[in-house]
C-alpha cells in the first residue's frame, strides 16, 4: 500500500510539473494567467508553489 502511495504522489507531483510547465511556456503573462486559472483545483497549489520557485509569482497573484 505504501509503494502505491508514492506513487500516486509522484504522478501528481510530475503532473504539476507538466502545468507548470505548460504555463510558462506561453508567449504572453494574460495567457499564462488564464492557463493557471484553468489548472485542476487538486493540483493548484503544487503548481503555484512550482511557479513561484521557478520566478514566476507574478502569474498565481
Amino acid at each position: 500500500m505504501h509503494k502505491i502511495t508514492q506513487k500516486l504522489e509522484r504522478l501528481v507531483r510530475m503532473m504539476a510539473m507538466l502545468w507548470a510547465q505548460e504555463i510558462m511556456s506561453v508567449e504572453t503573462m494574460e495567457e499564462a494567467k488564464a492557463l493557471y486559472e484553468r489548472c485542476p483545483r487538486l493540483l493548484k497549489e503544487k503548481v503555484k508553489a512550482i511557479l513561484i520557485k521557478s520566478g514566476f509569482e507574478e502569474i498565481v497573484q
